[in-house]
């Protein structure tokens, strides 16, 4: 749910690394510090990552991660189902950003260790008048590397 005036905004800009055991890593970097800019030429900034940790806990639900956006998706939405790749159980502002300890469910964790998801893709709510972001909505594993440029109203 968006506030007033916010949109969600989709970016993939963290690979995933691989523990050294293999399967797929707990913690991963979500959210970089400060000042961010997409391929596309936007750019965003992540002012307040402790107002942002506790604007997206939800004590009832955690945070899906699913497997190319498909819950942001309209027609994939729609038409479902859409099965989740891992759940963010915890958000944790560090001095680099925002971590999540994720939750994989086994098929994600074997298709991140074959490395067929290589990145993580947060999708965002951002304040359109400075771009602040406020909220972590879900996360997307991508298959290729980049900012995604799809919006939402």
């Amino acid at each position: 749910m968006t506030g007033p005036g916010e949109q969600p905004v989709t970016l993939a800009a963290t690979a995933l690394p691989t523990p050294a055991k293999g399967g797929a890593p707990e913690w991963v970097h979500l959210i970089p510090a400060g000042d961010m800019q997409a391929r596309d030429g936007r750019r965003f900034w992540l002012s307040n990552p402790r107002a942002v940790v506790l604007n997206s806990i939800d004590p009832k639900a955690d945070l899906p991660i699913d497997y190319e956006h498909q819950s942001e998706t309209p027609d994939k939405r729609s038409n479902g189902p859409i099965p989740a790749a891992g759940w963010i159980k915890q958000l944790e502002a560090r001095a680099d950003g925002i971590w999540g300890r994720v939750t994989w469910t086994e098929r994600a964790a074997a298709m991140i260790a074959a490395r067929e998801y290589r990145y993580l893709s947060p999708t965002l709510i951002v304040r359109p008048g400075d771009k602040s972001i406020v909220r972590l909505r879900s996360a997307g594993g991508v298959g290729k590397t980049g900012f995604i440029t799809q919006r939402w109203n």
